[in-house]
């Protein structure tokens, strides 16, 4: 059992470095975060986060810290940064296996099942893969739920809910507030699945305990941070900000059902199987511990619904709670078929074809040339179909999960779709013009270029045409940056580049004087 465990973690492992090396940092989220790690490093300041060297308050720092604790080992390295995320990832496979074992230990299987299920997940692998916050967050949600677990079988003293509330900081510092959404309802409801829950005075002193530990820690960063803010910055980090979330006015802005639509994305290929969901109810109501891992799972779905700023990928941490489901429910044997997973993959090699055919077009499938790199991620799709449907269902399904999120990586790193989204090019030329002045015009500016640049400086950002004028009168040697069709600029530019589906051009500032 321990040596298909080892295989699990370093077939996982594999396909996620995989991942790094095949596709460029993605805008705008991963160029964007080690955009603040790289001036996190810059500046030596591990209390207060910029991006574009102005204060940054979305995130907190713990990511961040971690990026730049590996670059005291590795130099600033943007494969090393890219491994931070997969680490935890591969972290978390563990731990639900180890939590598997926790929760039914009369099952000798299911830590090896759960890993198999959780593995398989290609939202898990292509989120793991990332410079995200998700698949840190989603440790210290696994280890939260493992000291609940401990709690509700009778642990005493001070020492489990103590380390509750160091679980809470963690996960507070790795992606805000957001942690109690996941941990606070299996808490709360305790009395219905534990063997021996605490009663409520205890739970309610205990809770208060963490919380306390959790704060304290918490404002160790907290509290450097806010003095050395202003008051835009305070009230932005502590308040208008995390309201803007919930009400969706902060970006992702999305309609109640939207995730509950996306369940068959999010939980491929193991949802597409009725002989798995055939024995989900089984694995509920069979024990306390069933009960405990649906409660996680259902309770963030539907609070994450009610949440107007939401992305698919917010459910990550709730993935290790359907694998857990799902191997329960799996203790029948490993027979094939009973499932519709193997569809997907021959429908994306179908709209491949008629994208590479130039039969569907959209600016985002513009870019998918030479043929031949289409043809082969379409021909791997239809092999992981059939593959799907020839092996077992636990081994079919683990191939198609982990085989699709490679393919797609393959066919980014084969097309024109995948380099254009690589930041490198745009990011030299600005580097070698910064110190005459640089500047993004045309549409909002995530810092995508300042860490492929190793920029030093701002990119300076004018919003009107007459801001553009005045920069590019002070700075006729500087570089101007920004999408050709929607700078509403006629001067051709000097320069020009493939980037996220459109030209993007270069302009010197003395060629815009007279006026875009």
């Amino acid at each position: 059992m321990r040596l298909w465990i080892g295989a699990v973690l370093a077939a996982f492992a594999a396909v996620l470095v995989l991942q790094v090396l095949l596709r460029p940092l993605l805008p705008i989220d991963e160029t964007r975060y080690l955009a603040v790690a790289w001036e996190m490093h810059l500046t030596g300041d591990i209390f207060h986060l910029t991006r574009n060297f102005d204060s940054y308050s979305h995130k907190p720092p713990l990511l961040f810290w971690l990026i730049n604790l590996v670059w005291l080992a590795t130099g600033v390295s943007e494969t090393a940064a890219r491994l931070v995320g997969p680490v935890f990832a591969v972290a978390s496979l563990a731990l639900t296996g180890h939590l598997a074992r926790r929760l039914w230990p009369q099952d000798e299987g299911i830590s090896l099942r759960a890993m198999v299920i959780l593995a398989g997940f290609t939202l898990f692998a292509l989120y793991g893969g990332a410079v995200m916050f998700d698949a840190l967050l989603t440790v210290f949600v696994l280890i939260g739920v493992l000291i609940l677990w401990r709690i509700g079988q009778g642990a005493q003293g001070w020492g489990s809910w103590l380390w509750f509330g160091v679980v809470l900081a963690l996960g507070t510092l790795a992606k805000g507030p957001v942690v109690f959404l996941h941990l606070v309802p299996a808490l709360v409801t305790m009395p219905l699945w534990a063997s021996e829950p605490p009663d409520w005075r205890q739970i309610g002193r205990g809770s208060a305990a963490a919380l306390a530990v959790g704060l304290a820690i918490v404002l160790v960063w907290l509290v450097p941070a806010l003095v050395g803010g202003d008051a835009a910055f305070r009230k932005e980090l502590l308040v208008t900000q995390s309201v803007a979330r919930v009400s969706g006015d902060l970006g992702h802005g999305r309609p109640i059902w939207f995730l509950i639509a996306l369940l068959p994305a999010i939980l491929f290929p193991w949802g597409w199987s009725w002989r798995l969901w055939q024995g989900v109810p089984a694995a509920i109501r069979g024990d306390g511990a069933g009960r405990m891992v649906a409660i996680w799972a259902g309770s963030a779905l539907v609070l994450f619904s009610l949440v107007g700023g939401k992305q698919m990928h917010y459910l990550l941490p709730e993935l290790p709670a359907m694998a857990l489901i799902f191997a329960r429910a799996a203790v029948v044997p490993d027979r094939r078929g009973g499932s519709l997973a193997f569809l997907p993959p021959i429908l994306i090699a179908v709209a491949l074809a008629l994208a590479a055919a130039g039969l569907i077009r959209d600016r985002n499938l513009a870019d998918l040339s030479p043929i031949w790199g289409v043809a082969l991620a379409a021909f791997l799709c239809l092999v992981l179909s059939f593959a799907s449907l020839r092996l077992p269902l636990l081994r079919g399904h683990l191939v198609l999960g982990l085989g699709l999120a490679l393919t797609l990586h393959l066919l980014a790193a084969l097309t024109v779709a995948g380099r254009s989204q690589d930041t490198a090019p745009i990011a030299q030329a600005l580097a070698a013009r910064q110190s005459d002045g640089t500047a993004f015009y045309g549409m909002p500016y995530n810092a995508e270029f300042n860490f492929a640049g190793r920029l030093t400086t701002p990119v300076a950002v004018p919003f009107e045409p007459q801001a553009l004028l005045d920069w590019a009168a002070t700075h006729p040697a500087g570089l101007v940056i920004g999408p050709v069709a929607r700078t509403g600029i006629t001067v051709p530019p000097e320069m020009t580049w493939r980037f996220r589906g459109m030209e993007f051009g270069g302009w010197s500032g003395a060629s815009l004087a007279n006026g875009p």
